[in-house]
Formats: structure tokens, C-alpha cells, sequence
């Protein structure tokens, strides 16, 4: 199970802001930064009972400030900021806020579900998702990488019928490949590059690139020559990637991390609006000068038409008079 919120702000019955947050699983323990202008959204998951909430606050230095227990009905949620559960609340605090499910008796602890989110001045900031969660082994990770670019390849490419294999080994050679049976990741390779998930995707489906290949009898983008068979991988391995939602720098960090010798990747930031260079001003006025030449041009041609217009009419006007 997994939830949605959208936070609104209302003044004098008008809505001023929205905001719409990560979707987030339940959890039994939820930790937040803690501040006067910060709120907290509970929801309750179950259908027959309530949930009690327990919400502690701690200061800078890890001391306990307070407590105080929230009731969430069946099916339903809570919303309150943390100046109005803690009215003494100085308006210089700056801590920590954890929520906990209390365990009742011989039995596991309820879970919630907790967002939280800043507002000052009208302006609202989710808060990073602060449950608490078992971590993920490697090899686990290497799987549900796996699945879910697997998932995002049937998109757009043909695999055949036959399954896509994943071997993890253990052994301690940074590599990873493909053929027409499946894919190996090594987990030297997964260990190295798993900075991110997007490192561990691309790398997945580059191999995936492979298997497609080979079933296929053809490349992806490049014409069938052994020269393209890697560039053509990687081409295959970015836009699977992609489609599987996995951030497109995870393709050039995961080549950085794993490049030998004196291969080398360049990190570029572009711009996402317009940079003043001289060859863009010298262009701005060109462009200006031309646009003003046309007007002055057409000006001049309307006046020597109104002027050819009054002429016409003025000589009508005493050959009428003559007459």
C-alpha cells in the first residue's frame, strides 16, 4: 500500500497555494526536522481501528522538549503543525520531531503514515520522507533494478518469448554482460557503481542491449557491424533506462565509475535559460537592425503610397474645378 497527499493553504476561505508530495509507504517509526513553521499529515491505514501516535520532540543538543499522543480514527487522517501541539514553542526552535506507533499488548507495533511539510509566509516545501526502513541487500537491489528496466524495455523493444535470465556472481571482476540467455551482473561491478540505483540501471540495461542483439539478429540504432555493437548497447541501455524513470546522469557516472586507463568523462552543466556570449549579442543586433530596416522600409513605402493617394486626389479635384 501506498499514499498521496496534496497540502492546500486557505486564507479568508480562498486557496493561496498547493502542493503535491511523493507518494510514501507506512511505516512504525517516522523521523523530520523539527521547526514552529513545521506540519505533520497522519493518515490511518486501517479499517477497524484507531492508531495512536506518539509524536516526541527533541532540541538541537538531542534533549527531550516534549510529548504528546495523536489519535487517528479508522480510515481517517490528522493535520497539525507542531506550534500547535507544542504552544510553548519558541519561535527560534530548530530540532528533530519522531513519530512512533506504540506496540500493544503481545502484539507488533501499528504503522502510520506520515508526511511533513514547511510553510513560511504562505510558501509551502515538502520535508525529505523520514520513515524508517530496513535496508536493501545488493543483491536485491540488482534485482528490482532488473525488473523494472525489464518492464520498461517490453515498451519498445522485442525479447521474444523466451526469459530474460539474471545471474548475480560473486566473483571479483568488475564486469557485467549479455547474450541471447539473459545477463550477468558481477557484484563487484553492482558495488562500485551503486552510488545510485541510476548507475546500477544503465548498466543493467546495457547488458539487456546485448540480449537484444542477439535474439534479434540486428542493432538497436547502428547498422549491423561489430564496430557499433557497444555504442549501439549503450544507446539501447540509456533509452531503457529512461523509460524505466531512472535519472539520465546514472549513464555517465556509472561509465565514469567503472572506466580504466586513461579514458576520461566530462561533466557539463547546461544552462537551462539563455547565456549573454558576443556571438549571441552581435546576433540580438543583426536581428534588431534587420527588423528595423524592414519597418523603416515599409514606413517609407506606406508614405509614398498616402502621398501618391493625395496626389491622385488633388489633381481629380481641380480637373473637376476646370470643368
Amino acid at each position: 500500500m501506498q499514499a498521496n497527499i496534496t497540502f492546500r493553504s486557505v486564507q479568508n476561505g480562498t486557496g493561496t497555494a498547493e502542493l503535491g508530495v511523493n507518494s510514501t509507504l507506512p511505516t512504525s517509526v517516522y523521523t523530520a526536522a523539527a521547526s514552529p513553521s513545521a506540519s505533520i499529515a497522519l493518515a490511518n491505514q486501517y479499517s477497524h481501528i484507531s492508531v495512536s501516535v506518539n509524536v516526541a520532540l527533541f532540541d538541537s543538543q538531542g534533549n527531550s522538549v516534549g510529548q504528546q499522543s495523536v489519535t487517528v480514527p479508522p480510515l481517517g487522517h490528522r493535520f497539525f503543525s507542531l506550534a500547535q501541539l507544542f504552544p510553548n514553542l519558541g519561535s527560534n526552535f530548530a530540532g528533530s520531531v519522531v513519530l512512533t506507533s506504540p506496540a500493544p499488548a503481545n502484539a507488533p507495533p501499528q504503522s502510520f503514515i506520515a508526511w511533513t511539510l514547511n510553510s513560511d509566509q504562505g510558501s509551502l516545501s515538502p520535508v525529505p520522507d523520514g520513515r524508517a526502513g530496513f535496508p536493501v541487500s545488493q543483491r536485491d537491489r540488482i534485482w528490482l533494478v532488473f525488473q523494472r528496466v525489464l518492464s520498461a524495455v517490453s515498451s519498445f523493444a522485442d525479447l521474444g518469448t523466451q526469459p530474460v535470465n539474471l545471474t548475480i556472481s560473486s566473483e571479483p571482476v568488475v564486469n557485467a554482460f549479455g547474450n541471447r540467455n539473459g545477463i550477468q551482473i558481477n557484484l563487484a561491478l553492482a558495488e562500485l557503481i551503486s552510488d545510485s540505483e541510476s548507475e546500477l540501471a544503465f548498466a543493467v540495461a546495457h547488458e539487456l542491449g546485448d540480449v537484444y542483439q542477439q535474439r534479434s539478429g540486428h542493432y538497436y540504432v547502428y547498422p549491423t557491424d561489430p564496430q557499433f555493437v557497444e555504442f549501439d548497447a549503450d544507446i539501447f541501455g540509456t533509452v531503457a533506462a529512461l523509460s524505466a524513470g531512472f535519472d539520465p546522469y546514472g549513464r555517465v557516472r556509472a561509465q565514469r565509475s567503472s572506466f580504466e586507463g586513461d579514458l576520461h568523462v566530462l561533466l557539463v552543466d547546461l544552462p537551462r535559460h539563455g547565456v549573454r556570449t558576443i556571438y549571441r549579442q552581435v546576433g540580438d543586433v543583426l536581428v534588431y537592425a534587420s527588423a528595423a530596416i524592414v519597418l523603416a522600409a515599409l514606413a517609407a513605402a506606406a508614405r509614398s503610397r498616402r502621398a501618391k493617394e493625395l496626389s491622385a486626389a488633388w489633381t481629380a479635384g481641380r480637373t473637376g474645378a476646370a470643368r
